[in-house]
């Protein structure tokens, strides 16, 4: 298990991470949320949060929502509703663990002032949008 927690530690939660693979999302809307890039790593559908009196929920889409800390803001995850599926912020991770930079998702809507040197799967906005049907159908 791989103990997790927000900036201020008012929300913790331990998670068991399989693969160890991470990906990145470059959509406008993770760049908003972010900052920068979503960078996740898929936390499975069962997890119990310490302090969920802590966890504000913003409702995306009616497929999906966004979480993060009340007291310090910090991000903490992408919960697609109806698998209950969490892909967790890499922030949120305490213990000190090795992951694969697998995936770069909407690489089409990646802007030009950045960019990863790593050899990673990329995937297009029209691909994800066809995953993203074919997973409410």
């Amino acid at each position: 298990m791989v103990k997790c927690s927000c900036l201020c530690t008012q929300v913790s939660f331990e998670v068991s991470i399989k693969p160890k693979n991470f990906g990145v999302c470059h959509c406008s809307d993770c760049r908003k949320w972010t900052g920068g890039v979503f960078m996740s790593v898929s936390g499975g559908d069962n997890i119990i949060f310490d302090n969920e009196k802590y966890i504000g929920r913003y409702s995306h889409s009616d497929w999906a929502e966004r979480g993060f800390c009340t007291n310090c803001g910090t991000n903490l995850f992408f919960r697609m509703k109806k698998s209950n599926h969490y892909f967790l912020m890499l922030g949120v991770i305490d213990d000190d663990i090795s992951l694969h930079f697998e995936e770069q998702q909407f690489i089409d809507e990646k802007p030009s002032h950045y960019s990863f040197s790593n050899d990673t799967k990329l995937v297009t906005k029209a691909s994800m949008m066809e995953m993203l049907n074919n997973y409410l159908s």
